[in-house]
């Protein structure tokens, strides 16, 4: 799904299901911005990389003139659910870094250097059917936490492209209160609440989705502003 009237700035969420099932009316949408979406359920890093890739190709053949591209992923739990190991996930997610940030040195891609590229990653999430999963949990706050220190060591590159990565820990953001108590997330006390989730008690619910709009539009409105250069969300 693309919004039709070219816009200076470009928002492309790319991801798992919880892309997919995005509500369209709370997409993240701020002004000036074109939005498009490509979610499959299901993804895993490694298969929503393809995705990605169609969203810089298209913007690198486009004729629009575009100040910025902003690109919103979300995946790595589906990893985690197959079994996949984290070594072999970060190997993935760094080429998503890589792909969206390619090395100064790099003619793999050619990109315009005058477009502002953004990438905004949305980390895993605790959901209800981990309440009682210490094991998962465990899998979940290390992913996180591995995602955000593959941000952090790009962050540098992206400086010099005057470009940003913003990783957003989403680990106890659906877990109300008790996400915030101490041993919100390695104590076991983070209780998702069941309000913000469908009913299958994995995927967002309208309610768990305003909230990732309202966090993710807060960032893209300083990203279109300029007001931020580099910055990851802990």
């Amino acid at each position: 799904m693309a919004t039709s009237e070219p816009q200076p700035h470009l928002v492309a969420l790319g991801g798992d299901s919880d892309i997919e099932r995005w509500p369209i009316d709370l997409l993240p949408a701020p002004a000036d911005a074109s939005v498009s979406v490509r979610g499959l359920s299901g993804a895993t890093v490694e298969e929503v990389l393809p995705l990605i890739a169609e969203v810089l190709q298209d913007s690198s053949s486009s004729r629009t003139l575009q100040q910025s591209i902003t690109i919103i992923f979300c995946a790595g739990e589906n990893d985690i659910s197959q079994s996949i190991l984290l070594a072999d996930t970060l190997i993935s997610f760094r080429r998503l870094l890589e792909m969206v940030f390619p090395p100064l040195t790099s003619n793999s891609t050619k990109s315009d250097p005058t477009i502002k590229k953004n990438l905004i990653v949305l980390g895993p999430k605790f959901e209800p059917w981990l309440e009682y999963d210490a094991g998962c949990r465990k899998q979940y706050f290390k992913m996180s936490h591995a995602m955000e220190r593959a941000c952090k060591k790009k962050v540098e590159l992206a400086d010099q492209n005057k470009n940003t990565i913003i990783y957003v820990d989403c680990l106890t953001m659906f877990c109300g209160e008790s996400g915030k108590v101490p041993g919100a997330v390695l104590g076991g006390k983070a209780m998702p609440d069941k309000k913000l989730f469908d009913y299958d008690q994995l995927h967002l619910s309208r309610e768990g989705y305003k909230i990732w709009k309202l966090v993710v539009e807060e960032h893209l409105t300083k990203l279109l502003q300029g007001k931020v250069l580099s910055e990851e969300e802990g």
